[in-house]
C-alpha cells in the first residue's frame, strides 16, 4: 500500500489555452480589427467622455484564469439560487466556454480591447454572484451575448474576407460595447444612483435598445453568412458539374455542412508558393500563413472608412428615428389638452399692421435687451386677432414661434396655467422633430421621456413643466412667445408672468420677444410694471375698422353707396369695438328692398354694443313665435357656462331631454346647426362644429338684467346659476337613461376595469358599442355633472330629486366604471365628487337637504347591483365584481372594517367560481392579505401574501406588476413585524423588480423607494433612509407640486429623520408645511394626519416648546382623532404625561402612565403593543428618581417567560423571579436602542424569550411613529 506521500493529488482545474503569440490563429487578427472598428462606432455615438473608449487608457488587464474564476463562482452561486438568474445563467455560462480558446488569443493580442469586453462581463458575473442576480435587462443582455458569441466568432472564422461580415459584426460588437459600459456603469452605482438611473435618466432605455440591436444584428448575422454559404455552394456545385474530378479546390465541403474560408485562403497560397517554386512542393508555416492574411486583412480596411463612415450614418438616422418616435408619442399624448383657438376671426386686409410702424413696437423689436412688450386695450377691440397677425408675421421671419390664446368663451378649462404649460410644451415638442440645434435636441428629448413617465397628459401640472419650458426656451436663444387673453387666467396670469419674467432675465442677449395681450386692469398693471406697454384705443384701432369696413363693402358691392354713411355712422358709434362694426356690416348686407331700407337700418343701430344686441334681439322676437324663443332660450342657457365647449350634436342631445325622457324621434329637431344660427344670431357662432358664443362680452349681455317687460321664459337675459343649473339637469337626464341600468350594458364595463383578463362576451360589447353612438353628451355629463350641481347655490327640488335618484340606482354603477376608466383607472376621482357633493349639500336649505340622499354614497347602488347578478344566471363572478370595486371605495375611504369583510367574501366567492389560480382571484386574495394589517395580523397578512407571490410568480410572470404589488406587501408586513434584514432583501428585489416591468406606474416606484426608506430608518440607516426621502420628494415636488400627496408623505418621512438626525430646523420646517397640506387632503382625523402630528407634538418637547405640544395633544383628545386607534391614543397620552414631567408634574404624568397600563390589562394581554414597552421603560425610570423602585419592577411583569424546550415555555402559572424582571427591563431598553441582537442574546443567556412577539410589532402609517427613538426618561 502506498504511503499518503507518495499518493498524487490532482491540481484544481485550470484553463490553459494560450500558444505562443508567434503561432496565434490568424482569424484573430481580423476579430481584433473588427472589435477597433465597434469601438469608433461606439464612440461616435456616445454621448459623454465616460462612456467613451479610448485603445490608449491601458485598462489593468483581464487573464482568462480570472474570468473562469467570476464563471465558477457565478453557476457555482445560481446552482445554490431559486432566483431566476439561475434559470438564465446555467446554459449560458456553459455555453460561454466553448470560446475561451479565442478570449485567450484576444488577451494576447489586445489586452486593452479584453479589459474593456471581458473586465465588465467579469464585474458584472461578481455583481450577480453578491446578489443573485441583476436588472433584468442585464441578466437578458448577458445571457443574449454568452449564448451567440462563440457563434458570431465560427462566423467570421469561416467568412474572414466577407465585406458584410466584418460591417455587421463591427455593428454588432458596437452595440455589445454599448450594453456593457451602460450595464457596468449602472451596475457598479449605489442603490440609491440605482433608482434615480432607472426612473429618471435614458440608461435603462439606452440597455433596452442595445440588447435589442445585439438581437436583430446577430440575426442580420446569421442571414448573411447563410447567403454566402449558399452563394458559394451553388458556385462550387457547378463548377464540380463541369469538371467533376478536377474542380472542386480543396477545403470545400460541398455536402452543405459548411465552408472553410480560411482552409481556401491557405489552399490558394500554397498552389502559388508551388508555381513560383516550379511546382516544388513548399510548406509555409503558420506565422507565413498569418502574415499573408493579415496583409488582406489590411487591404479590406483601406475600404474601411467609407464601411465605417455608412455605419455612423446608420447610426445616427436609427437614433434620429428612434427619438421621432418618443417625440411622436409625446405629442400624442398631450394633444387633446391642446388649446386650440377655434374662433379667431379672419384678418381683413392691412389691418393690425399699424402695430409694426408703431415708434414703441419699433424701439422695442430693434433692442437686445428688450422686455416683454405689453398690448393692453378693452374687450372687443381685436386683440385676439393681432395676436394671431403676430404670430404668422414672426413665423413668416423663419424665428421660432410659439403661441398660446386664453379663451374663456371656448373653454373654461383653457383658463387654467396648466392648460398653457401643455400647449406651449407641444409646440415645442413639435418643433424638435425638424430642429437641427443641438442642444435644443437634448432638451426636446428629455421633455419627451418626461412626458412619458406619465400615464396621461391630466397629470402633468405647470410646476412640472415650468423647469422644462425654461430649459428649452434657454437653448433656443432667439424666439417668439405671444400669450393672448392673460386677464383670462387663474390667479389673473400671475403664475405665467413668474415665468415669463423668469425667461426674461435667465436669457442672454438678444433677449426673446415676449408679448402679452390683455385688457388693463390693476392687477395686470402691477404683473406687467417691468414691461414695454402699447395701447389698443380707440385712436390705434379705428383705421383698422375702416379697413375692415372698406374690405367689407368691396365683397358686397351693393353697400358701396352708402360706404360714406357707413363710415360717419362708425365713427360717431363704434369706439373702437370690432365687435360692434363687424354686427353692423352683417346687419347691412343682410337682403333689403332698397337702399332706403338699408340706410333707415344704418341710422338705427345704437351706439353701445349691449344696446345693439338688445335691439337685435327684440326685432328678432318680433318674428319668432313663443316655442322659438323658449328653445332659443334653452340654447343660451346651455352655452353660456359650459365647462368646453359644446359640439353640435351635444347640444342636439341636451335638447332632447325637455323631461326626464328624451323625445320621442318625431318631435326631435332636424337641423341642429340650422337652428342655432337662426335663433341664436348674433349671439353665437358655430366653429368647427362647435356652438359657442361669439365673445365674452356676450356674456356680459346675457347676464344682464331683462330690460323690457318680456316673460322670463321668453328671455334671453340669464344668470350663471340657471345655466349651471340647466347643464346639471340635462346631464343628469343622460346618465340615468334606461338603457343605463341594463346589468347587461353596466357588465362591459366591471369586465374591462375589474376582470380585464376576461374575453368580454360580444353581445356586451355590441351593445356598449351601440350604446354609445347614440348618447354622444354622456361624456361630458359624466365629467362635469358634479360641477354643475354643486355651482348652484339655491337649486330647485326637482333638481336634487333627480341626482338623488341617480346617486341610489344601477345607473351609478355604469356612471362609476366609465369615470373609472376615463381617469385612466384611477378611483380617486370618485372620492373628489363625493367630497364635493358633501362640502356643498351642507350648506343647503334643511327643506332642500331632504331631496339630497348621500348616505350610503357609492355603496347603496353596486350593493344593489351585486344581488342583482347573483340572482340572474351566469352573473356569479359579475357579483363579486361589484363587490370588487366596492372594496377599491372602502380602501380609499378608510372603511377597514367593511373591507375587510367585502374583500374576504369576493375573494372566497371568486375562488370558488374560477378556481385558486386565476389571475382575479389572487389579486382579490391580495387585497384581502392587505386588510389584516390595519388589524394587526400581521402573520396572518405575511403567510397569504407570501403565498399569494409565489403562484403569481409562475402565473402572471414577473413582466406584470401583481407579483410586484405583493412582494411589496410582503416586504412591508415583514418591516412591521420588526424583521428588518428580511424586508430589506425583500425590497431591493421589488425595486429591481419594477425596472422589469413596461406598464409600471411611476407611483408604484416612488411608493417603492419611500419604504426602502423605511427599512434604512428603521435599522438606524438615518443618512440612506434620508437620501431616498429626499430624491422622491425632490421629483414629486418639481412633478407634481409642493402638495401632492407623495411630495407630504416624503416631507413627513424626511422631517422624521432630521428629529433622529436632532436636526430640529429642518425637522420643523417640514412639518409645518407637510402638516396643514395633510389636514386639507385627508381631514383632521385621518391616522396620516395623526401621525404627523404625533411627529410635531416629540418635536415641540424636544426644542422646549411645551405649550405648543400641549395644544396639540388637546387637540388629538378632544376632536375624535384617536377614538377607534388605540396605539396612537396610547402614544399622545404617553406623550402628555412627559409634557406633565418636563413642566414638574410628576405626580399627574404618574397617574396618566399607570392609567395606560391599566386599560391594556383590561383589555387583555393581547392588547399590549410596542408603545405601552416604552410606557412601561419611563414610568419605572421616573419611580426609580422618586424612590420607588420596588413598584417599577412589577411594570416588567409578563414580557419575558422562561424557555423549557426549543422556544416552548411553560403551560403553568408561574410567577416571574425579581432577576427574569431585571433581565426583562434591561432587554427592553436594549430594544428601544435599537440593539435587537443584544437583547435576544442576553434573554437566551439567561434561558428566556419574549413572551408575545406581536408586542414589539410597528403600527402601519405613512409615515407612523415609533415613540422609542423620543426624548426620555
Amino acid at each position: 500500500m502506498d504511503s499518503l506521500d507518495n499518493v498524487s493529488v490532482p491540481a484544481p482545474p485550470t484553463y490553459v489555452y494560450s500558444s505562443s503569440p508567434q503561432t496565434l490563429d490568424p482569424i484573430s487578427t481580423i476579430v481584433v480589427l473588427i472589435w477597433e472598428n465597434a469601438i469608433e462606432i461606439h464612440n461616435a455615438r456616445s454621448c459623454d467622455d465616460e462612456r467613451r473608449i479610448e485603445s490608449s487608457k491601458g485598462d489593468a488587464k483581464c487573464t482568462l484564469a480570472e474570468l473562469f474564476e467570476a464563471v465558477d463562482a457565478a453557476k457555482e452561486k445560481s446552482r445554490a439560487s431559486e432566483s431566476r438568474w439561475r434559470a438564465k445563467i446555467d446554459e449560458a455560462l456553459d455555453r460561454f466556454q466553448l470560446y475561451a480558446p479565442a478570449v485567450d488569443v484576444l488577451i494576447q493580442q489586445q489586452p486593452n480591447i479584453t479589459s474593456i469586453v471581458w473586465g465588465s462581463f467579469r464585474l458584472l458575473l461578481h455583481v450577480a454572484t453578491r446578489k443573485s442576480g441583476l436588472a433584468t435587462k442585464i441578466e437578458d443582455g448577458m445571457v443574449l451575448i454568452l449564448m451567440n458569441i462563440w457563434t458570431w466568432h465560427q462566423i467570421i472564422k469561416n467568412e474572414p474576407s466577407a465585406d458584410s461580415i466584418f460591417d455587421i459584426c463591427s455593428q454588432l460588437f458596437s452595440h455589445v460595447l454599448t450594453f456593457l459600459v451602460e450595464a457596468r456603469i449602472y451596475s457598479e452605482a449605489s442603490e440609491l444612483v440605482q433608482f434615480w438611473t432607472s426612473g429618471f435618466t435614458r440608461s435603462p432605455e439606452i440597455i433596452d435598445m442595445a440588447v435589442e440591436s445585439i438581437r436583430n444584428v446577430s440575426n442580420d448575422l446569421h442571414h448573411a453568412a447563410q447567403a454566402i454559404t449558399n452563394s458559394k455552394a451553388s458556385q462550387f456545385h457547378n463548377i464540380s458539374n463541369k469538371s467533376p474530378q478536377n474542380s472542386v479546390p480543396r477545403g470545400v465541403n460541398i455536402s452543405g455542412v459548411g465552408l472553410s474560408c480560411y482552409d481556401l485562403q491557405k489552399e490558394e497560397i500554397l498552389r502559388q508558393s508551388q508555381f513560383r517554386n516550379g511546382n516544388r512542393a513548399y510548406n509555409l508555416t503558420d506565422v507565413q500563413i498569418a502574415k499573408t492574411c493579415k496583409e488582406i486583412c489590411i487591404s479590406y480596411q483601406s475600404t474601411g472608412d467609407s464601411l465605417r463612415e455608412s455605419a455612423r450614418r446608420s447610426i445616427l438616422r436609427h437614433e434620429e428615428e428612434d427619438r421621432h418616435r418618443k417625440v411622436e408619442r409625446a405629442i400624442q399624448m398631450l394633444a387633446p389638452q391642446q388649446q386650440i383657438p377655434i374662433n379667431i376671426p379672419p384678418r381683413a386686409q392691412d389691418t393690425c399692421e399699424w402695430i409694426l410702424d408703431h415708434e414703441v413696437f419699433i424701439q422695442w423689436n430693434r433692442s437686445p435687451c428688450r422686455l416683454p412688450l405689453w398690448i393692453h386695450g378693452f374687450p372687443g377691440c381685436g386683440k385676439t386677432v393681432m395676436a394671431s397677425y403676430l404670430r404668422h408675421r414672426f413665423t413668416s421671419l423663419a424665428q421660432p414661434t410659439f403661441a398660446h390664446f386664453f379663451s374663456l368663451n371656448t373653454d373654461k378649462e383653457a383658463a387654467e396655467k396648466n392648460s398653457f404649460s401643455i400647449s406651449i410644451i407641444l409646440q415645442i415638442l413639435k418643433k424638435g422633430i425638424d430642429t437641427t440645434v443641438p442642444g435644443f435636441l437634448r432638451v426636446v428629448e428629455d421633455i419627451a421621456n418626461f412626458c412619458l413617465q406619465f400615464d396621461n397628459s391630466n397629470q402633468l401640472s405647470f410646476l412640472a413643466l415650468r423647469p422644462r419650458i425654461y430649459d428649452a426656451f434657454k437653448e433656443l436663444h432667439e424666439y417668439t412667445l405671444i400669450i393672448d387673453g392673460l386677464d383670462e387666467c387663474e390667479q389673473s396670469g400671475e403664475p405665467v408672468m413668474d415665468l415669463i419674467n423668469e425667461l426674461n432675465a435667465g436669457s442672454l442677449e438678444p433677449r426673446p420677444r415676449i408679448v402679452i395681450l390683455s385688457r388693463k386692469s390693476d392687477t395686470l398693471s402691477r404683473l406687467c410694471a417691468n414691461a414695454v406697454p402699447i395701447a389698443m384705443d380707440e385712436s390705434a384701432v379705428m383705421p383698422d375698422i375702416e379697413r375692415f369696413i372698406a374690405e367689407k363693402v368691396r365683397e358686397y358691392p351693393i353697400l358701396k353707396p352708402m360706404y360714406e354713411d357707413i363710415i360717419e355712422k362708425t365713427e360717431k358709434s363704434c369706439h373702437g369695438h370690432f365687435l360692434w362694426a363687424s354686427t353692423m356690416m352683417t346687419c347691412l348686407w343682410a337682403p333689403a328692398t332698397h337702399r332706403e331700407e338699408r340706410l333707415k337700418r344704418l341710422q338705427s343701430i345704437p351706439e353701445s354694443l349691449m344696446d345693439f344686441y338688445e335691439d337685435l334681439v327684440n326685432k328678432a322676437n318680433k318674428r319668432m313665435t313663443e316655442w322659438e324663443k323658449r328653445l332659443r332660450r334653452e340654447i343660451l342657457l346651455l352655452l353660456l357656462n359650459p365647462k368646453r365647449a359644446l359640439t353640435v350634436d351635444e347640444v342636439a342631445t341636451a335638447l332632447q331631454f325637455r323631461c326626464k325622457k328624451r323625445q320621442p324621434e318625431k318631435r326631435r329637431l332636424e337641423d341642429i346647426r340650422d337652428t342655432i344660427t337662426q335663433l341664436c344670431w348674433p349671439l353665437v357662432s358655430i366653429i368647427e362644429e362647435r356652438a359657442i358664443l361669439v365673445h365674452t362680452l356676450v356674456e356680459d349681455f346675457l347676464t344682464q338684467t331683462t330690460r323690457n317687460e318680456v316673460e322670463e321664459s321668453l328671455s334671453v337675459h340669464i344668470t350663471r346659476a340657471e345655466s349651471d343649473a340647466t347643464l346639471a339637469t340635462r346631464s343628469l337626464n343622460v346618465l340615468s337613461e334606461r338603457r343605463n341600468r341594463d346589468p347587461s350594458r353596466i357588465s362591459y364595463w366591471l369586465y374591462k376595469n375589474v376582470y380585464y383578463e376576461f374575453a368580454i362576451p360580444k353581445s356586451a360589447v355590441k351593445l356598449q358599442e351601440d350604446g354609445l353612438q347614440d348618447i354622444v353628451f354622456y361624456e361630458y355629463a359624466a365629467r362635469y355633472w358634479e360641477y354643475h350641481l354643486t355651482s348652484v347655490k339655491d337649486p330647485s327640488a326637482d333638481l336634487l330629486d333627480i341626482a338623488s335618484s341617480f346617486l341610489h340606482n344601477f345607473e351609478f354603477v355604469m356612471y362609476g366604471e366609465y369615470l373609472y376608466d376615463l381617469k385612466f383607472g384611477e378611483i380617486g376621482p370618485i372620492s373628489e365628487v363625493r367630497a364635493g357633493l358633501q362640502s356643498w349639500s351642507r350648506f343647503l336649505p334643511p327643506n332642500l337637504q331632504e331631496h339630497l340622499n348621500l348616505d350610503e354614497f357609492y355603496e347603496d347602488p353596486y350593493k344593489k347591483l351585486a344581488r342583482e347578478y347573483g340572482k340572474l344566471e351566469g352573473s356569479k363572478v359579475l357579483k363579486y365584481l361589484c363587490l370588487f370595486r366596492l372594496g377599491d371605495f372602502y380602501t380609499l375611504q378608510a372603511l377597514l372594517e367593511v373591507r375587510y369583510e367585502t374583500f374576504k367574501e369576493v375573494a372566497d366567492g371568486l375562488e370558488a367560481i374560477l378556481g385558486s389560480e386565476e389571475p382575479l382571484v389572487l389579486r382579490a386574495k391580495y387585497m384581502f392579505a392587505a386588510c389584516f394589517l390595519p388589524r394587526g395580523e400581521f402573520s396572518q397578512a405575511l403567510e397569504l401574501a407570501t403565498k399569494i407571490s409565489e403562484l403569481q410568480k409562475t402565473i402572471c410572470g414577473l413582466e406584470k406588476s401583481d407579483y410586484w404589488k405583493t412582494l411589496q406587501l410582503v416586504a412591508t408586513v415583514q418591516f412591521l413585524m420588526t424583521d428588518f434584514e428580511a424586508a430589506a432583501a425583500t425590497q431591493t428585489r421589488v425595486t429591481d423588480g419594477w425596472a422589469g416591468v413596461k406598464t409600471v406606474k411611476r407611483f408604484n416606484v416612488q411608493i417603492s423607494e419611500m419604504f426602502s426608506g423605511f427599512v434604512f430608518e428603521a435599522r438606524g440607516l438615518l443618512s440612506d433612509a434620508l437620501q431616498r426621502y429626499e430624491l422622491v420628494e425632490q421629483t414629486q415636488r418639481k412633478a407634481l407640486g409642493s402638495e401632492n400627496v407623495l411630495t407630504l408623505f416624503a416631507q413627513a418621512s424626511m422631517s422624521s429623520v432630521y428629529h433622529k438626525q436632532k436636526k430640529y430646523g429642518e425637522a420643523k420646517n417640514l412639518l409645518e408645511h407637510a402638516l396643514p397640506g395633510r389636514q386639507v387632503l385627508y381631514g383632521e382625523r385621518d391616522q396620516s394626519v395623526v401621525d404627523t402630528t404625533i411627529q410635531f407634538i416629540i418635536l415641540d418637547r424636544e426644542i422646549g416648546e411645551l405649550d405648543a405640544a400641549q395644544a396639540r395633544i388637546d387637540i388629538l383628545m378632544e376632536n375624535g382623532s384617536l377614538d377607534d386607534k388605540y396605539e396612537r391614543c396610547c402614544q399622545v397620552r404617553h406623550l402628555q404625561a412627559l409634557v406633565l414631567l418636563d413642566q414638574g408634574e410628576f405626580e399627574k404624568a404618574r397617574k396618566i402612565l399607570h392609567s395606560l397600563l391599566d386599560e391594556q390589562a383590561e383589555k387583555g394581554r393581547e392588547a399590549n403593543n410596542r408603545s405601552l414597552l416604552w410606557v412601561r421603560l419611563t414610568l419605572a425610570t421616573i419611580l426609580r428618581d422618586h424612590e420607588k423602585g420596588d413598584e417599577a419592577a412589577l411594570l416588567f411583569e409578563n414580557i419575558a417567560t422562561a424557555i423549557v424546550h426549543g422556544d416552548v415555555s411553560p403551560q403553568f402559572d408561574r410567577l416571574d423571579t425579581p432577576e427574569e424582571l431585571r433581565i426583562a427591563e434591561e432587554g427592553l431598553r436594549l430594544v428601544r436602542d435599537r440593539k435587537q441582537q443584544e437583547a435576544d442574546k442576553i434573554l437566551r443567556k439567561h434561558n428566556l424569550r419574549w413572551v408575545r412577539k406581536a408586542d414589539f410589532w410597528l403600527i402601519e402609517g405613512a409615515p407612523s411613529v415609533d415613540t422609542a427613538w423620543m426624548k426620555g426618561p
